[in-house]
């Protein structure tokens, strides 16, 4: 098994475990991080962990579920979470990327 099957599992076991989506916030916990101290490369493995999955997707939330079409764009997403200088910043960007089950409709389940 690797470590993208690995994490897949982790994190829809986390999906299921909450009823709801995950955030990259929330996937870098079951990494053993969080979205404070995380760097470029943890991020991009749930990133990429994403792109070489077919049981997951990422979108972000609005009024509603707005997946992301794959195979998400890994290099603009990071630049676009790691160019501010704050962390706090950084991580209200991970907050707003959401992973879900790509069997589970547009919206949380009940």
């Amino acid at each position: 098994m690797s470590s993208d099957d690995n994490l897949v599992d982790k994190i829809l076991h986390g999906i299921t475990e909450v009823g709801d989506w995950l955030s990259i916030a929330d996937v870098l916990k079951l990494m053993g991080t969080n979205s404070w101290h995380a760097v470029r490369s943890d991020v991009r493995s749930i990133l990429d962990c994403v792109n070489n999955s077919d049981l997951l997707k990422l979108g972000k939330v609005s009024d509603r579920y707005d997946e992301i079409p794959k195979p998400v764009p890994v290099e603009a997403l990071l630049d676009h979470i790691f160019g501010p200088v704050d962390s706090s910043d950084r991580s209200g960007l991970m907050m707003a990327l959401f992973l879900a089950d790509v069997a589970a409709p547009g919206r949380p389940p009940d």
